[in-house]
């Protein structure tokens, strides 16, 4: 597995970081995939991980840069 590989977002991840990004909250996000709360920070703290974050943004901050970026 290269780098650029394991940085990867997973489908669920990616799923995560797209409702973050039109600005859901975690709570929201947890209601509209029928996931647990904790499971949803769970995913936000490892997208963090996998975003570049030279700034120490939090984490919904960050991957709302990201998804406007796209």
């Amino acid at each position: 597995m290269t780098a650029t590989e394991s940085k990867a977002l997973t489908k669920r991840e990616l799923q995560i970081a797209t409702l973050i990004g039109e600005g859901a909250t975690v709570v929201q996000v947890a209601r509209a995939i029928a996931c647990p709360l904790s499971t949803v920070r769970v995913h936000v703290r490892a997208i963090a991980r996998k975003l570049p974050n030279p700034h120490g943004l939090p984490a919904a901050r960050l991957i709302r840069r990201w998804h406007s970026a796209r």
